[in-house]
């Protein structure tokens, strides 16, 4: 079962300067393109929910897998605590946020939160199974680290 990732995205942008563009449209690209590389979330759904003002509704965005929510007539807020209710298994949510009003309510309703710093903490690489497979990609930082040492 994957969890699904909730992301208060104008609280995130605002927490960490990483995000921080010339624009409100340069932050939440930052954040898009970050969360699409990255992969903080791991192979888990993500969801990231925008205050929606007029002139941001139609901003066009191709960022699958993550999906981008601009909430209309309600904050992002209320957007991602009915979201987490809508849900049809609210233990499987985590709603991503430093404002204490969604972690409490989250929380309410059954779902996990998680601050935005430990949500973007560096996860520790785990334990590989004994019978699984590397992929192409470790495979070749592997051959480039012996060829560097002289064991190939």
């Amino acid at each position: 079962m994957a969890l699904h990732y909730l992301l208060d995205g104008y609280n995130i942008t605002n927490k960490i300067n990483l995000f921080q563009g010339s624009s409100l449209q340069k932050s939440r690209e930052k954040l898009i393109s970050y969360i699409r590389i990255k992969k903080p979330q791991g192979r888990n759904q993500v969801t990231i929910v925008f205050d929606g003002k007029k002139e941001v509704l139609d901003y066009p965005i191709d960022a699958s897998p993550v999906d981008v929510v601009f909430t209309h007539s309600i904050s992002a807020d209320e957007c991602i605590i009915k979201m987490i209710e809508k849900s049809d298994n609210p233990k499987l949510v985590i709603a991503v946020s430093d404002d204490r009003e969604i972690q409490e309510r989250a929380r309410l309703a059954g779902a996990k939160a998680v601050w935005v710093k430990d949500f973007f903490k560096p996860k520790r690489k785990r334990k590989r199974e004994e019978n699984e497979e590397l992929s192409f990609d470790e495979l070749q930082e592997i051959k480039k680290e012996l060829i560097k040492r002289n064991e190939i």
